[in-house]
C-alpha cells in the first residue's frame, strides 16, 4: 500500500465506498466503467496509462469482512467487478507471475470447458482486517493470459488417462491438469476456502 494512500485514509477516514466503476476483465485488463457502461452492462473503456495501472495493482486489497477485492484510491475504497478470476497469470521460463510481475506459487491447474487455463495460486496479498492492512499469504484463482497459451502447450503433456487432462512442468514442480467449469471458478471470486484460516 502506498504511503500517500495510508496518509489519505488517516486524513479522510469516512469517504463513501465506490462500486461498479472499476473492472478487471478475463485478459487482466483494467477497465473504467462510467454510468452509461454500467446501465447498459458494457465492459467499459480499457485503461492504458501504465502509471495508473501500476497504482491500482499496488493498492489492490482483499476485504476480509465483505470477501471482495477493492482498490484503495486514496481515502476511497473502489470495489472491483471481476469478469472471471481476480488475477491473471503470466507464464515465462516455466514461472508464473501476476500481470504486475509479482511471483505466484502454483498449487493446482485446471482447464475449463472453453479451454482457458486456470491456476490455483498462493501469494502474499494485502488484506484489510478490522481497519488494518496486512500482508498475508493466501490462495486464489488466476487465469493464464491468452498470450501465454502457446508457452503453456510447450511445457504441458495433454492426455485423458485416469480422469486427468495431463500435466504441466513448471520451474520447480509438475502439476496435474484437471477439468473444471467456468461456473465453478466464478463462484469463488475471493480467497479460496482452504486459505481462509482465521
Amino acid at each position: 500500500m502506498d504511503e500517500r494512500v495510508i496518509q489519505a485514509l488517516i486524513k479522510w477516514p469516512q469517504v463513501p465506498e465506490c462500486r461498479g466503476w472499476l473492472a478487471i476483465d478475463a485478459r487482466g485488463q483494467w477497465r473504467m466503467r462510467n454510468e452509461y457502461a454500467q446501465e447498459h452492462h458494457l465492459a467499459g473503456d480499457i485503461i492504458h496509462q501504465r502509471h495508473l495501472i501500476e497504482y491500482i495493482e499496488r493498492n489492490r486489497c482483499y476485504d476480509w469482512a465483505t470477501q471482495e477485492w477493492f482498490f484503495q484510491n486514496g481515502p476511497q475504497k473502489v470495489y472491483l467487478s471481476i469478469s472471471y478470476t481476480p488475477f491473471v497469470a503470466r507464464l515465462f521460463n516455466q514461472t508464473l507471475t501476476s500481470t504486475c510481475g509479482n511471483p505466484l506459487e502454483p498449487i493446482e491447474c485446471y482447464m475449463d470447458e472453453e479451454g482457458h487455463i486456470i491456476f490455483q495460486c498462493e501469494s502474499l496479498i494485502q488484506v484489510a482486517k478490522a481497519g488494518d492492512f496486512l500482508k498475508e499469504k493466501h490462495r486464489f484463482w488466476a487465469k493464464l493470459h491468452d498470450a501465454d497459451l502457446e508457452e503453456f502447450s510447450r511445457i504441458a503433456e495433454i492426455n485423458t488417462s485416469c480422469g486427468l487432462l495431463g500435466e504441466v512442468q513448471l520451474k520447480n514442480k509438475k502439476i496435474a491438469i484437471e477439468q473444471t467449469r467456468m461456473t465453478d471458478i466464478k463462484a469463488q471470486p475471493g480467497l479460496l476456502p482452504s486459505s481462509r484460516n482465521s
